[in-house]
């Protein structure tokens, strides 16, 4: 009967692709946490304290910008010695903004997810516990970069669980634990040691440029405003203040629009 030996060096390598895998899990957990729990939090914040304002400021100048141009399309037209069509120009106006009123409707969609994520269920702290170790024994079962021969159905299960962590839906994360329960690691064995370690250095690589991306873009760039009630109200008397002076420049065109068909 023959054994098979195991070498030093592929023991090693074995070794360290298992270490790998275990700070892969890890800094995927954070960089998850920081994206759905931390940030999501923060936008929500956010938006409840100064998203309101924004939206109508955003408003503000879309209204003065469409009146200014129908300031010049009126002027354009009565260079030519033509009578505006005020029909036509409120129909080009409507073509030419419609970047803007998708705009519009793309902020008070994230006003509306903001309100629907404050107001929602609030998991106590045992149920917090068990949402991020459910979370983890997930990653570490499906997560692609630790198991390159998941089946399409378990990738897809994967994702399901990430959406149920973003939304801390405890409940689907338990029914996708159950499922995965049979999924083992290392089932199939399709790389060297030293592929798998390859692979793993560049994953953990691109996660942590990913974490690091995350920290340098809204709404994580705004934690320290928000945790300064005196910073959010000099922000709220600023934003005013932008409104206010787009609303007297429409008023300005209106009157310019008013005295033109006059």
């Amino acid at each position: 009967m023959n054994e098979i030996i195991i070498s030093p060096e592929w023991q090693k390598m074995q070794e360290e692709v298992e270490r790998l895998k275990t700070s892969l899990s890890m800094i995927v957990m954070e960089r998850d946490e920081l994206l759905h729990v931390v940030c999501r939090n923060l936008e929500s914040k956010y938006m409840m304290k100064l998203g309101e304002l924004e939206y109508r400021v955003y408003k503000a100048m879309c209204e003065c910008m469409r009146m200014k141009r129908k300031c010049e399309l009126i002027q354009a037209a009565v260079n030519h010695g033509k009578k505006p069509d005020m029909t036509a120009i409120d129909e080009q106006l409507d073509y030419e903004f419609l970047e803007y009123t998708a705009e519009l409707e793309a902020k008070m969609r994230k006003m509306n997810e903001a309100i629907e994520h404050h107001h929602g269920r609030i998991l106590s702290e045992k149920e917090t516990k068990e949402l991020k170790s459910l979370y983890r024994k997930i990653v570490k079962r499906l997560h692609p970069d630790l198991h390159p021969e998941v089946t399409d159905e378990q990738l897809r299960l994967y994702q399901n669980a990430v959406e149920a962590y973003r939304h801390g839906d405890i409940d689907t994360l338990r029914i996708i634990d159950a499922l995965c329960e049979d999924c083992q690691e290392g089932s199939i064995q399709e790389y060297s040691p030293e592929e798998r370690k390859a692979q793993l250095l560049s994953a953990i690589k691109r996660v942590q440029e990913e974490i690091e991306a995350i920290k340098q873009r809204f709404p994580y760039t705004e934690r320290e405003l928000l945790e300064d009630p005196d910073k959010i109200e000099q922000r709220r008397k600023e934003l005013k203040k932008e409104m206010d002076a787009y609303d007297s420049q429409r008023e300005l065109y209106e009157e310019s629009i008013r005295n033109r068909m006059s």
